[in-house]
């Protein structure tokens, strides 16, 4: 009807450098070696992977940035099941502002040791798209729910999300999800915040298992499960 409005511009960023990755993990389990072992291979991607020490020692590695700008020059950051005491205060909140400001992309691996419940009352609780259950579950609580394995099922937003393609077309990708083993853990969580998108759940009691948010300019992507 109108000519006017026939037209439209939009700006395109192409991306022709290394994606660069800050990965930070608690323990050497299976997803630290796996992800470790295939970016390091992966010519597109510039990995900084920092492994904290066992006990008595344990504390933050030396190579892992401890100013907030330091990590503006990652576009994602990787929190595996890590403590809070490790990470001081003005490093807390420069995650904050990674995400809000810098429009950062966080990615969350929960883990039986403390993420993401030990993390409650701190800047990265603002940050995730799921609520934690109070009191805090026990580390033994996850694998007692899913003692005989929490299948994992795509909510309505996961079948339509590029996050949870393996397969290209729709049926054929909620059929290869049907098949997937089923995980004998994931963190139990109150539910999923407002503005938020649930991808995947575990078990029965539909679990918010894969949950994704854009918070800011950036986005916030969480995995409960460890396996």
């Amino acid at each position: 009807a109108l000519v006017e409005n026939n037209r439209d511009e939009i700006w395109l960023e192409v991306l022709d450098d290394k994606a660069s990755v800050l990965y930070l993990e608690g323990t050497p389990r299976w997803e630290y070696r796996y992800l470790k072992n295939t970016w390091d291979r992966d010519e597109r991607i510039s990995l900084d992977s920092h492994l904290v020490p066992a006990p008595p020692g344990r504390k933050l590695p030396a190579g892992f940035p401890r100013e907030p700008a330091e990590l503006f020059k990652y576009d994602t950051i990787i929190l595996g099941d890590v403590e809070p005491e490790l990470v001081d205060e003005p490093l807390r909140q420069g995650l904050l502002e990674y995400v809000r400001a810098r429009g950062g992309t966080l990615v969350v691996v929960a883990g039986p040791r403390a993420m993401p419940a030990a993390w409650r009352g701190t800047p990265l609780e603002e940050l995730l798209p799921i609520s934690l259950v109070s009191p805090p579950p026990g580390r033994d609580l996850g694998a007692q729910l899913a003692r005989d394995g929490a299948a994992l099922s795509l909510a309505a937003a996961g079948e339509e999300s590029e996050l949870c393609r393996l397969l290209p077309g729709r049926q054929r990708n909620i059929e290869l999800w049907e098949l997937l083993p089923a995980p004998r853990w994931y963190h139990p969580v109150r539910g999923v915040v407002e503005g938020s998108s649930l991808l995947a759940t575990a078990g029965e009691e539909k679990a918010p298992t894969l949950v994704s948010r854009e918070l800011g300019t950036g986005k916030v992507f969480y995995c409960g499960i460890d396996s």
